[in-house]
């Protein structure tokens, strides 16, 4: 009797203790229920620290945008100085292209009208043409007085002569007894000379009969044709410049340049 009462009793304890552990073990998985629900609910709650930093980050960024808006919100006329500054720059470029464009053309001589705001305006009057003399006019020559007209050319003609005489020629002194051949001879010798290098006006000097022909070297100058007929027979078919050979003319032997 007393052992199956101890039995029991024993199976009592047992029971109590298995009960106990049983409930160690539930105390012990609620233990770990809690930490898990607690880690859960620190990461929850960092979670939401870092989205609420995140928002107060945007919302720094967005709030200077958002004072700039309402500051022009709040002045609706900012952009006015910007306006006037505009037109001023403009202005004074057009004003500074106007005045450089005018100069231009004031020293061209022309005048140009300028455009902007006189084009709304009525068109003006074409401008005046520049006044004073022209860059190219010739300044004023004073009046010519009036002189005689000199003869026609075809009736003048001019010449050097070297002219020997001989004795019965035309317009040759009685004192001269030269025969016609000693004439032509001393007239040849003239000729001669020249040909070497002789300058014309002092052979004529030395040789012509003609009165002055040291000082005049021989120079006759102009004279009408109907004045010396024998002469003119031989210059016309000369040409100026040129030098004739020994010639023979009614006043003797001859040698003659034209020069007109």
């Amino acid at each position: 009797m007393a052992k199956q009462e101890s039995s029991k009793a024993k199976k009592n304890d047992d029971k109590r203790a298995l009960e106990e552990e049983e409930e160690l073990d539930g105390e012990e998985e609620d233990l770990d229920e809690d930490e898990e629900e607690d880690l859960e609910d620190e990461e929850d709650d960092d979670l939401e620290e870092d989205e609420e930093e995140e928002d107060r980050g945007r919302a720094a960024q967005v709030a200077p945008a958002a004072k700039v808006d309402a500051a022009e919100d709040e002045q609706p006329g900012w952009w006015l100085p910007h306006a006037v500054l505009g037109v001023l720059v403009a202005a004074g470029v057009l004003g500074f292209l106007g005045f450089f464009g005018s100069f231009l053309a004031k020293k061209d001589g022309v005048q140009h009208v300028t455009s902007g705001s006189a084009s709304a305006a009525a068109p003006s009057a074409a401008p005046a043409a520049p006044s004073g003399p022209k860059p190219n006019a010739q300044p004023p020559q004073p009046p010519k007085t009036a002189q005689p007209a000199p003869p026609p050319p075809s009736d003048i003609l001019a010449a050097k002569r070297i002219v020997v005489r001989y004795k019965g020629s035309e317009g040759t002194p009685a004192t001269v007894e030269r025969s016609k051949e000693d004439a032509k001879k001393r007239a040849e010798e003239a000729l001669k000379k020249i040909q070497g290098g002789a300058k014309f006006e002092e052979v004529a000097g030395e040789f012509s009969d003609e009165p002055g022909a040291k000082s005049t070297g021989g120079n006759m100058g102009n004279f009408k044709k109907d004045v010396y007929p024998g002469l003119t027979k031989v210059l016309e078919p000369t040409k100026i410049g040129e030098m004739t050979g020994v010639v023979e003319t009614p006043y003797g032997y001859e040698i003659l340049i034209r020069t007109k």
